[in-house]
């Protein structure tokens, strides 16, 4: 049985501790970003059920969302793409607006009896929220795609309460 030298051994550690400590990361703002769409739809959806009148203001609050994306999403408008392309083509960060115009716009939608689903948004609230911290924490390009990569997939699997799949 070979032995690892010291040195390699310690780089091994040192790489296996940051991949964990990033993994938690990544796994717990991504399961709250995913409670956060889901508590937010449910309260949506008994506001809702409780004032049926709401879906007469549905083209209003549309044409309001559409507004709000088309002066300040660029290039948000493109959604989960923008974290796709991000992943296989990366030119910069996600804007930080992502995440509040996409909270915002998913919940009028919800209340407002527009049909939106929750797991568009939380794809998009998780990567947009890993993506800001991968550059406040200056992670490098290539570790970056592979954040984004599990943000997207912890967003997805923790909007269907899946927390282990999700982290």
């Amino acid at each position: 049985m070979k032995i690892l030298p010291s040195s390699e051994y310690d780089q091994i550690l040192k790489y296996s501790v940051y991949w964990l400590v990033i993994s938690i990361v990544i796994g717990v703002v991504a399961g709250l970003a995913s409670t956060l769409i889901f508590v937010a739809f449910d309260i949506s959806n008994k506001v809702r059920s409780l004032h049926h009148w709401l879906i007469y203001f549905l083209p209003f609050v549309g044409f309001g969302i559409g507004y709000l994306i088309k002066k300040y999403g660029s290039p948000i408008e493109r959604g989960t793409h923008l974290l796709i392309d991000e992943i296989h083509q990366p030119k910069s960060f996600i804007p930080k607006r992502m995440s509040p115009i996409i909270f915002i716009t998913s919940i009028l939608t919800q209340l407002f009896g527009g049909s939106a689903g929750r797991e568009a948004p939380a794809v998009q609230l998780s990567g947009a929220l890993i993506d800001h911290l991968s550059h406040i924490l200056k992670i490098s390009e290539d570790n970056r795609k592979i954040c984004l990569i599990a943000s997207i997939g912890a967003g997805f699997a923790g909007v269907f309460g899946l927390p282990l799949a999700g982290a």
